[in-house]
C-alpha cells in the first residue's frame, strides 16, 4: 500500500463445527493457550486485554464486535500505529468451519513478522481443537 501500511488475511479450513471453533476462538482458558491474553475474563463489546507476543511492548485490544458463533472484530493497538483484526466463521459443506482472519493497517515494515505470528496462533488454535 502506497501509505505505509499492509493487511494480510488468513483461511483455514477446520473440522469442527462452526460453535467448536467458536468456543476455542473465544472461551477464555482456551484464548490464553492460543493467543496468550492476560486478563481476559470474559469477551463482549468494549471488554479490553493486553497480550503479549513477544520481545516487543504489550498489545492493547479492544473488542469491536462479537457476533456470537459468527465473527470477532478487535482494535489492536501497539502503541505507535493502531489496526484492525477480524475473525469470521462460516460453515463449509463438509460439517467443518472455514476461519478467515483479517488483520488490516499493519505497519508494512512489521507485516511479515505478523504473518508468522498469526501462523503460529493459527496452528495452536487448530491443535487446541485436536486438529
Amino acid at each position: 500500500m502506497a501509505d505505509g501500511h499492509c493487511s494480510l488475511r488468513l483461511t483455514r479450513r477446520i473440522a469442527a463445527t462452526p460453535e467448536e471453533v467458536w468456543q476455542a476462538l473465544t472461551e477464555p482458558d482456551s484464548l490464553r493457550r492460543w493467543l496468550s491474553p492476560h486478563g481476559v475474563e470474559a469477551l463482549e463489546p468494549g471488554a479490553e486485554l493486553e497480550l503479549s507476543l513477544g520481545p516487543e511492548a504489550p498489545v492493547a485490544v479492544r473488542v469491536r464486535e462479537l457476533v456470537p458463533g459468527s465473527s470477532l472484530e478487535l482494535d489492536w493497538d501497539t502503541g505507535s500505529d493502531p489496526s484492525t483484526v477480524r475473525f469470521e466463521l462460516m460453515s463449509d459443506r463438509a460439517g467443518g468451519t472455514v476461519l478467515v482472519l483479517e488483520h488490516g493497517r499493519i505497519d508494512e515494515r512489521v507485516g511479515m513478522r505478523y504473518l508468522d505470528r498469526w501462523v503460529t496462533a493459527l496452528e495452536r488454535l487448530e491443535r487446541g481443537l485436536g486438529q
